[in-house]
């Protein structure tokens, strides 16, 4: 039988070398490389990524995601669908065709607005399905951008989607 015995430096560059070989076998891209884009564009999915932004900081991006953590949260149904059978797959273009503002998306530019352009994108949605297709209108992003105030959270800089759908 032997006695292994490891000095506390050998221990700290054996606990490294094992961080490094188990890092080994996970995927990591820069947020911005042709690498990403690639990896993406390989898996089976129904839209091709591709290249936005050239030559910006990583620190703009951040700021264009939008949502600011920590802030208001949107209310929870508990217990809601819980019997509920989904399908295996679910077309809304089939489902309703009649709305064919559901099938938008918007382009929120060089603006952190991601919060309040889901909402009211969402908000066009539920009227068109509310009327059944009879009111098909896109609620104004930068109403609500301009107009919510300081429950929304900072315009541009980032909000709370709940103070979108509150003003809403």
């Amino acid at each position: 039988m032997y006695d292994l015995w490891l000095d506390p430096a050998s221990l700290i560059h054996l606990s490294c070398l094992l961080a490094l070989t188990s890092a080994h076998d996970k995927l990591s891209f820069h947020p911005m490389s042709d690498d990403l884009i690639n990896y993406i564009n390989r898996q089976s999915i129904t839209w091709q990524a591709e290249r936005n932004f050239y030559n910006v900081d990583i620190s703009y991006l951040k700021k264009l995601c939008g949502t600011i953590l920590g802030g208001p949260k949107v209310p929870e149904r508990v217990g809601f669908g819980e019997d509920i059978n989904l399908p295996e797959t679910f077309d809304t273009q089939e489902q309703w065709s009649n709305c064919s503002i559901i099938e938008q998306i918007r382009n929120q530019g060089s603006c952190g607005s991601c919060w309040e352009f889901g909402a009211v994108e969402a908000i066009s949605d539920q009227i068109c399905l509310h009327t059944n297709g009879q009111v098909s209108m896109e609620v104004s992003a930068e109403d609500l951008l301009t107009r919510c105030g300081i429950q929304c959270g900072d315009s541009c800089n980032g909000g709370y989607p709940s103070g979108a759908w509150a003003f809403g």
